[in-house]
């Protein structure tokens, strides 16, 4: 019931928050815009989480929720017939080892969460006014296997991890460029 609650709340708060009910641990995936609005001058800060809505600790490695043009956080923007643009949007953020404990992963436990601010200057997104659509794609970077050596766990199946075993999660939102 708890769980069920605990669910029922996060999707009230958002209604394109992505659940991912599996035997990798449930989690839910949030990008929370500070506006959708915003100037060619303006950045765009957003809060990246990623909460355990589930009943086990889950692992999840700490520089996945890095904005990375190859692995972890992606962002792809379409304009607003739906063509991606290309866009050059850097990695944001330096591993930091004491933001995770010292195997490397944070050890989310169930009803915590785990997150970063990321800041994309405006012109990175588009180069033009108008309407886009941001989409966050996080992809795990470590196998199973690395997790439960990385852990010390003797069977790699009793790890519950966030890994590229599991499926991508996947958030968007609208952002309009103002000219």
């Amino acid at each position: 019931m708890r769980r069920l609650a605990l669910l029922l709340f996060f999707l009230s708060c958002t209604a394109f928050a992505q659940v991912r009910p599996a035997a990798d641990g449930d989690l839910s995936f949030l990008v929370i815009p500070a506006a959708t609005t915003l100037q060619k001058s303006d950045s765009l800060l957003m809060k990246v989480e990623i909460t355990n809505i589930g009943n086990e600790v889950i692992f999840i490695r700490a520089d996945d929720l890095c904005l990375n043009p190859g692995a972890g956080l992606t962002l792809k923007v379409t304009d607003s017939s739906g063509h991606e643009l290309k866009n050059s949007v850097p990695l944001t953020c330096v591993p930091v080892p004491d933001q995770s404990d010292r195997d490397g992963f944070v050890h989310l436990s169930p009803d915590a969460f785990y997150g970063r601010l990321i800041r994309i200057q405006a012109t990175r997104i588009a180069l033009k006014p108008g309407r886009y659509e941001l989409t966050f794609t996080l992809r795990a970077t470590v196998t199973r296997h690395d997790v439960a050596r990385a852990v010390g766990a003797n069977n790699k199946k009793s790890v519950v991890a966030f890994t590229s075993e599991s499926s991508p999660l996947v958030f968007k939102f609208p952002v309009q460029l103002a000219p």
